[in-house]
Order: structure tokens, then sequence, then C-alpha cells
């Protein structure tokens, strides 16, 4: 029983093949791609202060070559992550995507470990605020 006619409405009709595809898998799709770009082109570090010896702060960062415009990919992995870093100046040329603070830090990497690679993963999802 198909209920294809003139009146046929895609979205309701349960025997076209159609997907509905939500507002939840289109974030899904956002951070994978985050994710993959991350893989190839971010990094995690922990940076020391030397006004706090043995502290050590986690740092989640994306370099992107822009000359004076922001990379439309750099852009497009802000977005992604709705918040959780900023695109910094150009400097010589290179923009930055940046989350510093420890909590948004800790968020971009959770949000993105289910997309990259063994050794980023590593090298950022494990460290607390002393760098351990």
């Amino acid at each position: 029983m198909q209920c294809h006619g003139p009146s046929h409405d895609v979205t309701r009709c349960a025997y076209s093949g159609a997907v509905r595809i939500t507002e939840r898998h289109r974030q899904l799709e956002r951070l994978a791609w985050a994710g993959g770009f991350f893989d190839g082109e971010g990094s995690t570090f922990a940076r020391s202060e030397t006004a706090r010896p043995g502290y050590r702060q986690l740092n989640v960062v994306v370099p992107q070559s822009g000359g004076f415009v922001v990379p439309d990919v750099l852009t497009r992995f802000d977005e992604a992550l709705r918040g959780l870093g900023q695109i910094g100046r150009p400097s010589l040329g290179m923009f930055y995507w940046r989350a510093t603070d420890y909590t948004r830090a800790r968020a971009t990497v959770g949000l993105l470990l289910p997309w990259i690679g063994q050794g980023e993963a590593r090298s950022g999802e494990g460290r607390d605020r002393h760098g351990r």
C-alpha cells in the first residue's frame, strides 16, 4: 500500500525511502567534520606558566593560513564547536582557533574524541590542570 499520488508529501510518506535529517544529525555531521579537520590540522598541548611553577594549562589550537581573511574552514570549525573557542587575529598571515580555558579545552577534546585519531586523542584526553 503506497501513498504516492498527486498530493504526495515526502516528509510524511512511510514508503518514499526519504530519511528525515534532524538538527541533532546535522550537529553530529559538523562535529565529525571538525574532528577530521582537527585530526589533520589541530593540536593539544599543556602550556606552563612562569608565574605559576608546576601548573600547566591544556590548550587546543587549530592554525590556518589566511592572509588577511579568516579562512572558511576555521569559521566552519568554530561554528561546529559553538563557542568553545575563538579565532584570534592573524599573526604573520596565520589565524588560530584556540580553546585555552580548562573547561572549554576539555569540552572541545571530549566533543571531538569520537572522530580523532589515537595520537591526538592520547595527547589531550588525559590531561588535568597540572598537565598530568
